[in-house]
C-alpha cells in the first residue's frame, strides 16, 4: 500500500488504482454504516484524515507525528472521527456552542473597557 500511495503521486494509473481500491474497500462500506444524508462525504473525509495521518507518520516521518505515542494520536483524533462517523452520537455544535461562548466573552470584555 505504501508503494501504491507513493507512486500515485506521480502516476495517474496508480492514482486510479488507489482511488478505486479506497472507494470500494473503505468509503463504500463505511458510508453504509453512517446514519447521515452525507454519509459518503463523511466516509471520504474520515479516510482522507486517516491516510493523511498514516502517510505523515510512516512515510514522510513528520517529526511530531513520528515521535507521538499512538495512544496520544488516538486520544486526540477519536472525537473528530466520531463526529464524522457517528454524528447522531456526537455533541451538536449549536447556538451557545464554543464559538458562541467565545463571541460572548469577547463582547463582554470589550464592553468593560
Amino acid at each position: 500500500m505504501a508503494v501504491l500511495l507513493r507512486t500515485s503521486m506521480t502516476s495517474e494509473e496508480a492514482a486510479d488504482l488507489l482511488r478505486g481500491h479506497v472507494t470500494r474497500r473503505a468509503v463504500g462500506p463505511l458510508a453504509e454504516r453512517i446514519q447521515a444524508p452525507d454519509a459518503r462525504l463523511r466516509a471520504a473525509l474520515s479516510g482522507a484524515m486517516m491516510m493523511g495521518v498514516a502517510s505523515q507518520r510512516y512515510l514522510l516521518r513528520m517529526p511530531d507525528l513520528e515521535a507521538a505515542d499512538l495512544e496520544d494520536i488516538l486520544r486526540i483524533i477519536r472525537p473528530v472521527l466520531r463526529a464524522l462517523l457517528a454524528p447522531e452520537e456526537s455533541p451538536k455544535v449549536t447556538e451557545g456552542g464554543p464559538a458562541e461562548v467565545s463571541k460572548r466573552r469577547l463582547k463582554d470584555s470589550v464592553g468593560r473597557t
